[in-house]
């Protein structure tokens, strides 16, 4: 399973992140964001990280991304026809930050190094078996002794545990991939905002996910009633939503109406909304 000859960059944790240029919030958010969101476009991991589209992969989900169909059953036929081997040597490669992998439950390869770990193939294998089993009889008082398990059974459950070993080096290096991505996010944000607005962010210190909706939950709301105020100025904050619907209602009406008599204009009057 695990590579022999990666790239030596690959062997260690990528969190060279290159800088993003964003222009300081100044407490108008919605042209805050989309500055912000165009700056980390090209990190997807960033970018995901702002909209959640992904979480800190987790085992539960590591068994189901990660080798999915991978266990002791599944390779018993090709380990004990030679074409596979597992070493508890493995590492698991990392990606390159702007990869649509980094900081996600998948797996980009392994490298086995001999110096690391032992080598399980058939060979190894078998004399490991032969030595259980060598010792258990040994410790059998009696006569009549069985095997505790079969070869096969053996190999099933050992494959398995090597598996579940380098499913668990690949799920490290994602986890430590979505750490430094969400510190990075932090740091970005911790740049952009206000002195003021440090105390919104305090409390999700090197969480930049976290960071990042707690300042939308603060301002965005502020960036739709202003929008609301830009749109109707005569209106009220109290402004809803239901007043949009009937604003954009009445002027789908003009428009309508404008249309069957292209010979009379429409009247800005009948686009606005008059309330008592």
């Amino acid at each position: 399973m695990a590579q022999r000859s990666p790239p030596a960059a690959l062997l260690e944790l990528q969190q060279n992140f290159p800088l993003v240029s964003i222009t300081p919030f100044d407490g108008d958010w919605t042209p805050f964001e989309l500055r912000f969101t165009t700056a980390i476009s090209r990190l997807p991991a960033i970018r995901s990280l702002v909209s959640r589209k992904i979480l800190r992969p987790t085992v539960e989900l590591a068994k189901i991304k990660i080798f999915p169909s991978m266990n002791g059953n599944s390779q018993l036929s090709k380990f004990k026809s030679g074409l596979c081997a597992y070493s508890t040597g493995v590492v698991a490669l990392s990606c390159n930050v702007n990869s649509q992998k980094y900081a996600t439950c998948v797996s980009v390869g392994e490298y086995n190094n001999p110096w690391l770990g032992d080598t399980f193939d058939l060979t190894t294998s078998r004399a490991a078996y032969t030595a259980i089993i060598a010792a258990a009889r040994a410790a059998h008082d009696g006569e009549g002794f069985d095997a505790p398990f079969t070869f096969d059974q053996y190999l099933v459950r050992e494959i398995g545990v090597r598996i579940a070993y380098e499913r668990a080096q690949v799920l490290a290096i994602r986890q430590q991939e979505w750490d430094a991505a969400n510190s990075f996010l932090f740091s970005a944000l911790l740049g952009s905002v206000r002195d003021m607005d440090h105390a919104i962010i305090r409390a999700h210190q090197g969480d930049g996910a976290s960071a990042w909706q707690a300042l939308r939950a603060v301002f965005a709301g502020a960036s739709v009633q202003s929008f609301r105020a830009d749109l109707c100025p005569g209106f009220s904050p109290a402004f809803s939503v239901s007043c949009c619907r009937q604003f954009c209602s009445n002027c789908g009406q003009g428009l309508r109406a404008n249309w069957l008599h292209p010979q009379q204009p429409a009247d800005p009057e009948q686009l606005g909304i008059r309330f008592a």
